[in-house]
């Protein structure tokens, strides 16, 4: 079935945007990601609208309804999946070169930063 009608996917002060709809939709009818080298202008901007998904999913700035919307199609997890691995990566070699999960009060820049990666990591193993 494909995507059509995203209102059922929004919960109350949860909405998803006009722009990530419209990726979603395309990526599901192509069945594959938009290439940055396709002569469509139509598959250039789908392209350009992953690259702001990013921005938004790197930066938390993604709603629950959207959020649910991207894992349940195969190619834009897949895709969020990767993006995951990068940072998680990166804080299990933090974990491990410091022996210990990072405090949520430390005055170190980097360890804060650590610690708030491991709520994103926590909040979305409980979803």
């Amino acid at each position: 079935m494909l995507l059509e009608d995203v209102s059922g996917l929004e919960e109350e002060g949860s909405k998803i945007r006009r722009w990530i709809s419209s990726l979603c939709f395309w990526v599901q009818t192509a069945g594959r990601l938009p290439a940055a080298s396709s002569a469509k202008e139509v598959e250039i901007l789908q392209y350009r609208r992953t690259k702001g998904l990013r921005r938004d999913y790197k930066h938390h700035k993604l709603s629950d309804a959207e959020f649910k919307l991207l894992r349940s199609i195969a190619a834009l997890d897949a895709l969020l999946q990767t993006w995951d691995e990068s940072w998680i990566s990166n804080l299990a070699e933090w974990v491990q070169s410091h022996g210990r999960l990072p405090l949520s009060n430390s005055t170190d820049h980097i360890e804060s930063f650590q610690y708030r990666r491991t709520l994103t990591l926590r909040k979305r193993c409980k979803d």
